[in-house]
């Protein structure tokens, strides 16, 4: 994981709070996780436009990749983006 994807993975992880974060980080290995964390634990403000990029990155890329099995959580987690993607999105045309 390079840095910057430390840095993505980070902000997608709190943007999705720490129930689904706690689910995400069950599939990965040890470094993975501490990595993402001391990207977290080092984040100080992130910017409206990174969240958004972050965000539709992920949902972009989950689409391409869609090749969920029926019996996992990955498709509750791409649901989940998509669905904080777009209270995201409704928050800022309130603002």
């Amino acid at each position: 994981m390079t840095d910057q994807g430390a840095q993505k993975g980070a902000i997608l992880m709190l943007a999705l709070g720490e129930n689904e974060a706690a689910e995400v980080m069950k599939y990965l290995g040890p470094r993975e996780v501490q990595k993402l964390g001391q990207a977290m634990a080092s984040m100080k403000a992130v910017g409206v436009d990174q969240v958004e990029s972050v965000l539709d990155s992920f949902c972009s890329q989950a689409d391409r990749n869609s090749t969920f099995a029926l019996d996992s959580d990955q498709p509750m987690l791409f649901h989940r983006t998509v669905g904080l993607r777009d209270e995201w999105a409704n928050i800022q045309k309130r603002s």
